[in-house]
């Protein structure tokens, strides 16, 4: 029998490197051929040893450009002539794009939505726009994945996809063996880890690293991440008189060591979907400070961590400061965030997820074989969807 072939579709091949090699791994363990489309940029040797092949297409982040076109062309070419039994889109501009192309009657759809592009932090025009966008893609989806709770209820009062085709996983899970190591109880380091783009707001970590440090000169600062707002960031950071204060590290592949040195992460999105950066310094028992925003708040709640309002500097220093000075509380929040972690959003846990909803779409092709795990939920469960939001974090973790 002939195994079963999926396509993998991202926008840029970052996202198969950071987030979606364990799923290709574990597919092709299980006999699968797994190919991958995306736009190749600093990636490609490495992704190649991964895949039985590798399509370099000109998707851009921008859903203007004229090399979309291109990359729709390529990519349509490539559905007709490869007839692949499962297409899994990610990212908005390529899941969108992988959704309108034509494709074989056979070829199943899977999309996952990494945080819909519709939010309260999003103006109306906006929200309604993304909306409308995201509801007429899914009539092209057999199967829509949401990761977190906020988008399982959105998905459903907006209409977006039906009941019976949503589906949920608990984020892109973090492997808690590899995450294991406990910060240094020494560490004196605020780090924040993120795409230097404009929804990650790189510029308020930087506008608290100038309210810190004077008043906590053992304290250093370190950005992990790289994008185009880099050189903007180092200029600002020294008007600010941040150097030698303050380092940025560009990408890291592995970001335990900076973690490892690391007394307190910092988040400043307005948008996340279930964010990574949040999820390995939980699981590796770092204290997080983070806006309260969709999917933030699903981790951060009940005590687990520590959450302000999005754009308010003034605040975020006051809380890191607090954090700072009473290393008991920030560690016995991260001690409940690490348990958080290992039960619910553990690796092992999200492949299962993965795999439970492959093997519905594709159930006259191919039946998993057992794991020795226990069962999980892979459709959003009825009383998950319901119109009410997020009560506010009254019992989050918090300076007095």
């Amino acid at each position: 029998m002939t195994p079963p072939k999926v396509l993998f579709v991202t926008t840029v091949d970052t996202t198969l490197v950071s987030f979606l090699l364990p799923y290709v791994r574990d597919l092709r363990q299980r006999g699968f051929r797994v190919e991958a489309a995306t736009c190749l940029t600093r990636h490609g040797s490495s992704l190649a040893r991964e895949l039985d092949a590798l399509h370099d297409l000109p998707f851009t982040r921008s859903p203007l450009k004229l090399n979309n076109l291109r990359a729709l062309r390529a990519l349509a070419a490539l559905l007709r002539e490869e007839h692949y039994h499962l297409v899994h889109c990610h990212t908005p501009t390529a899941s969108f794009l992988a959704r309108l192309a034509p494709r074989p009657a056979r070829t199943r759809m899977l999309y996952t939505a990494h945080g819909f592009h519709f939010h309260p932090q999003g103006t109306h025009l906006a929200n309604w726009t993304y909306a409308i966008l995201e509801r007429l893609a899914a009539q092209r989806s057999d199967a829509v994945i949401v990761i977190n709770e906020e988008d399982a209820r959105a998905a459903v009062d907006h209409r977006i996809v039906a009941r019976e085709r949503l589906c949920r996983m608990h984020g892109i899970g973090v492997d808690t063996n590899h995450f294991a190591a406990t910060a240094d109880g020494d560490a004196r380091c605020v780090t924040m880890i993120a795409e230097l783009i404009p929804r990650k707001r790189p510029a308020d970590f930087l506008r608290l690293a100038a309210l810190l440090a004077p008043g906590l000169p053992d304290v250093e600062f370190q950005v992990l991440g790289d994008g185009p707002l880099r050189p903007r960031l180092e200029r600002m950071a020294a008007r600010l008189g941040l150097a030698g204060r303050l380092r940025f590290l560009g990408y890291q592949e592995d970001v335990r060591p900076a973690l490892e040195r690391s007394a307190l992460l910092v988040s400043c999105s307005t948008q996340e979907g279930l964010p990574r950066a949040v999820l390995e310094a939980m699981a590796m028992h770092v204290p997080v400070l983070a806006t309260r925003i969709r999917g933030t708040h699903e981790l951060l709640r009940d005590g687990c961590g520590f959450m302000v309002p999005v754009g308010n500097v003034p605040v975020l220093a006051r809380y890191a400061r607090w954090i700072l000075a009473h290393p008991e509380a920030a560690r016995s929040a991260a001690h409940r965030a690490r348990e958080r972690v290992v039960t619910r959003y553990g690796l092992e846990r999200t492949l299962e997820e993965h795999e439970g909803i492959v093997a519905r779409l594709l159930s006259q092709w191919w039946r998993p074989p057992a794991r020795p795990r226990t069962p999980v939920e892979h459709r959003v469960p009825a009383t998950t969807l319901t119109s009410r939001q997020p009560a506010d974090l009254a019992n989050q973790a918090s300076p007095p």
